[in-house]
């Protein structure tokens, strides 16, 4: 299940930082099989933990570099600003907003999906389970669509 707090994870940290918080508990996420992108989220937290000076998006940018592969990490740069665009045109993330959340679009989805086929098929064998389990999100949010009556 998306939820597109990638890109503002790593200010939240400075925010924290510049009012001389000293300790911080962060969690990214449950581990469950349908976790999105946990391990990008626990990445980011931990380094601007160590360095709150370090640029948020450099770091998710090179999260993607060094986890998906050069020749997929634009791809799935632009499957998370698909989710993280619509959510910003709503005003903002639910937590707990399931597949009907209102940022959820049958356009955000499709964005995402297209740009993940593109990753996997781009990129080398050695960043395929990565991607995989990164499409089981499109999967998980299609399914539930693909039942509704309209």
């Amino acid at each position: 299940m998306p939820h597109p707090n990638w890109l503002i994870i790593g200010s939240d940290i400075d925010f924290l930082a510049q009012h001389d918080v000293r300790g911080v508990f962060a969690e990214a996420t449950e581990s469950y099989p349908t976790a999105d992108m946990d391990e990008l989220r626990a990445w980011v937290m931990a380094q601007k933990t160590f360095d709150p000076r370090r640029n948020s998006t450099a770091l998710v940018l090179e999260f993607l570099d060094g986890f998906y592969g050069a020749a997929a990490a634009p791809l799935v740069w632009t499957y998370m600003t698909a989710f993280s665009e619509a959510a910003r045109a709503v005003g903002g993330l639910t937590k707990y907003g399931g597949p009907t959340a209102g940022w959820l679009t049958i356009d955000a989805i499709m964005a995402s999906a297209a740009a993940l086929k593109r990753a996997v098929a781009e990129a080398p064998a050695e960043f395929q389970p990565q991607l995989d389990r990164l499409w089981l999100t499109p999967r998980y949010l299609v399914r539930p669509l693909a039942r509704s009556p309209r």
